[in-house]
């Protein structure tokens, strides 16, 4: 069996490990893993700024490696924490490259979207600082554009969801990308 990945995205502060906190459990068939935590497992972080990115297309080659070598010792399906548009050093939302998704053998992905006032809070909150809320709407809109752009160009599945996204719906999706035959 081939293995593959799910990708949870939203833009930071949307909740996606408070989501998969609620959602997942260590009995599924298939492993939960933060992107951020992968690339670091790689190399130390360079820091380009509050929630940016100096390489976008280097720090996706090692996770790419990193999501192999998870597979390949686990020999499980990964639902993997991050992004598919980043913010770069020069404060533009990037999109992750397009062979990305091929080689981690991406076959569905889900968008956690919340109100943007909500995700400058959270941010605000969590770590005194947050990206700006016209930052977070451009963020939000261009995952929405390319998730749908993934959709219609390589046939991942996607999903726009919120938080109410249940466990149940969540195993649903899981099942659609991963056993009916999708890629």
């Amino acid at each position: 069996m081939e293995l593959k990945t799910i990708i949870l995205s939203g833009v930071h502060g949307v909740g996606k490990g408070h989501w998969i906190r609620e959602v997942y459990s260590e009995k599924d068939d298939f492993i939960c893993l933060t992107a951020s935590e992968l690339i670091r497992e790689f190399k130390s972080a360079n820091d380009a700024g509050y929630k940016k990115v100096i390489d976008v297309k280097s720090n996706q080659e090692l996770l790419l490696a990193a999501i192999k070598s998870k597979q390949d010792i686990t020999r499980k399906n990964i639902l993997l924490d991050g992004h598919i548009c980043i913010v770069n050093s020069k404060n533009k939302v990037e999109k992750i490259p397009l062979e990305f998704f091929i080689e981690a053998k991406v076959c569905g992905v889900l968008i956690l979207e919340d109100a943007a006032d909500k995700i400058y809070e959270r941010l605000d909150q969590r770590d005194n600082n947050s990206l700006g809320i016209e930052m977070i709407k451009k963020i939000q809109m261009c995952e929405r554009e390319y998730a749908d752009l993934l959709n219609k160009n390589i046939e991942i599945k996607v999903r726009h969801i919120t938080h109410k996204y249940s466990r149940e719906q969540l195993l649903d999706f899981v099942r659609e990308c991963w056993f009916d035959g999708n890629k």
